[in-house]
């Protein structure tokens, strides 16, 4: 991934990604975690960083996480160290959500 791609990811995507509402960052964390299979392993290395950084700055997670959470479990598995650990820190951040009475 190019540095100005890289720049990209961290200076806008995640941002927007923390910002909007739980039902368009979950489309969106979807369509990152569809780049965790990708063949190149810098994509699948961006594409877990991401997550693992938008799971950490969201307090609903596992709102956002819910259709891309199979992709990331698969990322457990991946021949990249750096893809698991990051898979690793999107799991381990989440918040759950817990409703209230």
């Amino acid at each position: 991934m190019s540095d100005a791609a890289r720049a990209k990811a961290f200076d806008v995507l995640i941002p927007r990604l923390v910002r909007e509402d739980a039902a368009t960052a979950a489309k969106e964390a979807d369509e990152i975690s569809n780049a965790l299979g990708s063949k190149d392993e810098r994509v699948r290395i961006q594409a877990s960083a991401l997550l693992a950084s938008v799971s950490t700055l969201r307090s609903d997670g596992t709102v956002v996480f819910g259709t891309a959470m199979p992709a990331v479990i698969r990322a457990l598995q991946d021949s990249a160290p750096r893809v698991r650990l990051n898979a690793a820190s999107a799991i381990s951040n989440l918040k759950p959500t817990i409703p209230v009475e």
